[in-house]
């Protein structure tokens, strides 16, 4: 059986906020009516962006007797399994390795999927699947189609202005079509990169729905 998931960071934080308009889960931010931190500082900015962390879908609660971490996540051994049954693994945002947790980011899902599409034919026929090791490549953060960021491994930040932003975007749109060409294929891959380009001109510019 295997187990992949995404978490959804912004379900919980909004419905916290619409209730309480205060932050009583993570421990940082003590109160959202008067921007004020836990350590009683307060940070002047025009913007403000609350990150609340990520919790695992409710359907990993319903699987039963298999062991959970504090945010929902299938506590699993290196090599992906879960702790309670060796015939399930878990992977990406539902998947917490217990000894050496990953963040839960397309990265390292990505990663833990080709480990175990590469060793799992081996264990089929009855060998042991090595440890997972995660190898951070950086990150990279579109802001919509005006600017980006991004990251290498050894801590380089590069982005903003007009050059560098548009190197993050196109970095992140070569990164998401590379994911699609190895779910789809190289045909259907092409295809789905022509409809998104075609899509453009037809998509009001802003959301309807």
């Amino acid at each position: 059986m295997f187990v992949s998931g995404n978490t959804s960071p912004c379900h919980y934080s909004l419905h916290l906020f619409a209730k309480t308009n205060e932050s009583q889960h993570a421990g940082i931010v003590q109160k959202l009516s008067d921007q004020a931190l836990k350590s009683g500082e307060r940070v002047p900015a025009t913007l403000r962006v609350w990150a609340a962390g990520v919790r695992t879908p409710e359907v990993t609660r319903r699987f039963g007797g298999l062991k959970l971490g504090k945010t929902g996540q299938i506590e699993v051994r290196s090599n992906l399994q879960s702790v309670e049954d060796d015939a399930i693994f878990a992977v990406g945002d539902c998947a917490y390795i217990v000894d050496a947790p990953v963040a839960p980011t397309a990265q390292a899902a990505r990663q833990q999927a080709h480990h175990l599409a590469l060793h799992m034919p081996a264990w089929i026929d009855g060998r042991p699947i090595p440890p997972f090791a995660f190898h951070n490549k950086g990150a990279i953060v579109a802001l919509g189609n005006y600017n980006g960021w991004g990251t290498f491994p050894g801590g380089t930040i590069f982005g903003g202005g007009w050059l560098h932003g548009l190197s993050a975007r196109l970095g992140h749109v070569m990164l998401y079509r590379q994911h699609q060409f190895e779910l789809y294929g190289a045909l259907r891959g092409s295809l789905s990169w022509l409809v998104d380009w075609l899509e453009k001109f037809v998509r009001p510019s802003i959301k309807l729905d």
